[in-house]
């Protein structure tokens, strides 16, 4: 539990950034409303004091992001790379399974996440805030490590994209994902075939609950996603809800 002091000290780094940042990525008006929701969470223990996710993946900002650095199982776009750490991480260890579970996995580019202070990016309704995520598909043929190309049913590599879909789905921490219908299907199929998964997890994450009213399904399609998937985490350590 934070004494006051500590407190205060957290609350002074983040306003000196809030100052900074804040008024670019989320326009003056919001920022007095920013500034009071992310004191409230860190004085309330909601949130990490380190790096802060603001508002919406539409209208949001950053404070102290973790990068997700190029490594031997990932490629990424310099100066997009940011995000919460719930993010970075989920994509750092569900992409390692991939390689622990298949061997001779390739490496697999990652796309745009949030620029460094979040805010508007270009070519994106959303990515503001930390929390989203442009990831290739592993593909069977003319898979190319550094760049995004477009998947198609038959060129789809679907047990390696499903192993990496999978893991992310199994923490929970998954707020949605938007691929292409056709890609769907298939890893629909090879997904109700997998030995050891429960086909009520499978049914919700394809279908929604249906116990839950209004509840959609956490995988989804939306145009314009055929030569990556988009990932959205829950960032509850990290994020400030701007009321």
């Amino acid at each position: 539990m934070r004494t006051g002091s500590t407190c205060q000290a957290v609350g002074l780094v983040v306003m000196a950034s809030l100052l900074g940042e804040i008024p670019t990525a989320l326009g003056q008006e919001r920022f007095p409303i920013a500034v009071r929701a992310a004191s409230d969470a860190l004085e309330a223990g909601h949130v990490h004091a380190k790096t802060l996710s603001i508002g919406r993946p539409q209208v949001g900002a950053l404070v102290y992001p973790m990068s997700l650095e190029a490594s031997a199982y990932v490629s990424v776009r310099k100066k997009k790379n940011y995000g919460t750490p719930e993010l970075v991480e989920l994509i750092k260890t569900s992409i390692s399974s991939v390689h622990e579970r298949i061997p001779k996995t390739p490496r697999l580019h990652v796309g745009d996440l949030s620029l460094k202070h979040g805010g508007p990016m270009q070519g994106h309704a959303s990515h503001q805030s930390g929390r989203d995520a442009d990831i290739g598909y592993f593909l069977r043929t003319g898979h190319d490590p550094g760049r995004f190309k477009r998947a198609t049913a038959t060129t789809l590599d679907v047990q390696r994209t499903w192993a990496l879909l999978e893991s992310i789905l199994a923490t929970g921490h998954t707020e949605v994902i938007f691929s292409d219908r056709r890609l769907l299907k298939v890893l629909r199929n090879h997904a109700e075939k997998t030995q050891n998964l429960n086909p009520d997890l499978v049914k919700r994450w394809f279908d929604g609950d249906e116990t839950t009213p209004n509840q959609r399904p956490t995988l989804r399609h939306l145009k314009g996603h055929q030569n990556h998937f988009h990932l959205r985490v829950y960032a509850p350590k990290s994020h400030v809800k701007l009321e």
